[in-house]
C-alpha cells in the first residue's frame, strides 16, 4: 500500500514537471505573462507539497517498519533528485519568464529557441525528455488498464449471460419437476381409486360365493329332508 502511495506521488510529480516545462516555453511568448507566472508558481507550490508528502511518507515510523533500509535510501535519493529537478526548473523559470525585460514590445514575435548544446538549455532538454517519457509510460499504463477493464467487462458480461442461461434452464427444470410432481399426485389418486374399487369387487365376489354355497347347502338339506319323510 505504501509503495502504491509513493508511486502515485511520483506520477503526480512527473505530470507537474511536464506541465511546468511546457508552460515555461509557452509563457515566454505569452502577452499575459503575469497570469502565466501566477499559474506556474502555483504548479511549483503543488510540486513542493508532493515532495513534502513523499518525505513524510518515507520517514513515517509505521511505514518505515514495512520498508527495508535499502528501499528507504532509494526513495530518499529519488526525493533529492526531485528537489534538484525542481530547483533547476525554477532557475529556468527565472531565466526565461520572471527576468524577461518587461519593456519588450508586445508586437515582437519572440520564440524561445532551446539549444541542446547550450549548458543552460541541455538540462532543460533532459528534463523535458524525462518528463515526456514518464507521461508516455503513464499513458501506456492507462491504456493497458483501460484495456483490462474492457476485457473484464466482456468477461463479466459473458459470465452474466451464462448465469442467465443457467437460470432459465433451472427454471424450466423446476417447472418440469412441478409438472411431474402434479402428474405423480394424479397417478397416486388414480391408483388409490383403482385399489379401492378392486377391494370392493373382491368383497362383492366373496359375498356372492358365500351366498351360492349357502344356497346349495340349503337346497341339499331340503332334498334330503324330503326323501326321509
Amino acid at each position: 500500500m505504501t509503495s502504491d502511495i509513493l508511486r502515485n506521488y511520483e506520477q503526480q510529480f512527473g505530470v507537474l514537471c511536464a506541465d511546468i516545462t511546457n508552460k515555461i516555453s509557452i509563457s515566454a511568448n505569452s502577452s499575459d505573462r503575469k497570469s502565466s507566472i501566477a499559474t506556474i508558481e502555483g504548479l511549483f507550490q503543488d510540486a513542493l507539497e508532493i515532495i513534502e508528502q513523499m518525505e513524510l511518507e518515507v520517514m513515517d515510523a509505521n511505514s518505515s517498519k514495512k520498508r527495508t533500509q535499502e528501499q528507504k535510501e532509494k526513495y530518499l535519493n529519488i526525493i533529492n533528485s526531485y528537489k534538484a529537478e525542481l530547483s533547476l526548473l525554477e532557475k529556468e523559470f527565472d531565466r526565461q519568464v520572471r527576468n524577461k525585460n518587461s519593456s519588450m514590445s508586445s508586437n515582437t514575435n519572440f520564440e524561445i529557441q532551446l539549444n541542446e548544446n547550450n549548458p543552460e538549455d541541455s538540462e532543460l532538454f533532459d528534463l523535458k525528455r524525462k518528463n515526456t517519457e514518464s507521461l508516455n509510460k503513464m499513458n501506456r499504463n492507462l491504456e493497458n488498464g483501460y484495456r483490462m477493464v474492457l476485457e473484464s467487462e466482456e468477461t463479466g458480461n459473458n459470465i452474466l449471460s451464462d448465469l442467465f442461461g443457467q437460470r432459465e434452464q433451472m427454471t424450466r427444470a423446476r417447472d418440469r419437476l412441478r409438472e411431474v410432481n402434479n402428474n405423480l399426485g394424479k397417478s397416486s389418486r388414480v391408483v388409490g381409486t383403482m385399489t379401492r374399487k378392486a377391494l370392493q369387487n373382491k368383497l362383492i365376489l366373496f359375498g356372492m360365493i358365500v351366498f351360492l354355497i349357502l344356497t346349495i347347502v340349503f337346497v341339499i338339506y331340503l332334498v334330503i329332508k324330503k326323501k326321509m319323510s
